[in-house]
């Protein structure tokens, strides 16, 4: 398995910076023979559009454990 996310600092958004290292990992995780996995929470709809570009389908739901700020 492989978990794969790609996070853009936001002076450099909109530049595909995220889904080239994005599709770089898919193509690794591919050659490694690894199921790649991409979580995302269900507000972040930049990331969920991204996923779907990548060719990802949706699968299921993730449940977690939320802390607080003393975590």
């Amino acid at each position: 398995m492989a978990h794969i996310s790609a996070l853009t600092a936001a002076r450099y958004r909109g530049r595909g910076l995220g889904t080239a290292a994005a599709v770089a990992a898919l193509d690794a995780a591919g050659r490694l023979g690894l199921l790649p996995q991409w979580r995302v929470s269900m507000w972040n709809h930049a990331s969920i559009a991204l996923a779907e570009r990548l060719g990802l389908t949706l699968t299921g739901r993730q449940y977690s454990v939320l802390l607080d700020d003393e975590g």
